[in-house]
């Protein structure tokens, strides 16, 4: 399942762009054509993951999404009424839809973000996590070096 990358995190990345599979509403950019030939804001969610349903429909479009390393939002976190009243149904229901795509990024961005995570506090490190995630990050540098 999709999650906040860098949540909480004390350092801004030294590169100004990144790419990533999916971002939040809250702070998102898109042509408006874009995202009303995707469909616009699914309504089938009820507050909850139609941002991350729709950055799945733009990927598929074989357009990317980045971020603005250094930007700076203010936003207050699910403070809407009723914001997680819906989460089990709204989980369910992207499961069923996208989970053919979110396992692939999974496979590529859960193992370094694990690790960055827990980096400053290794002591949190869950052993059997970090040897998954080594040996993931393994298996992803040999796939991206046979790709070059």
């Amino acid at each position: 399942m999709p999650r906040q990358a860098r949540k909480n995190r004390a350092r801004v990345p030294m590169v100004p762009y990144s790419e990533w599979n999916a971002v939040t509403a809250a702070c998102m950019i898109i042509p408006k054509p874009l995202f009303e030939e995707c469909g616009g804001f699914d309504e089938d969610y009820r507050n909850g993951f139609e941002d991350i349903d729709l950055c799945a429909k733009v990927r598929q479009k074989g357009f990317r999404i980045y971020v603005a390393n250094r930007s700076k939002i203010d936003h207050l976190v699910s403070v809407s009424p009723g914001r997680h009243k819906h989460n089990d149904r709204n989980s369910k229901l992207f499961q069923e839809r996208w989970t053919h795509i979110t396992s692939e990024w999974g496979a590529k961005e859960w193992a370094p973000e694990y690790l960055q995570r827990y980096a400053r506090h290794w002591w949190k490190f869950n052993l059997g996590k970090w040897i998954k995630a080594q040996q993931m990050m393994l298996v992803n540098r040999h796939n991206l070096i046979l790709r070059d």
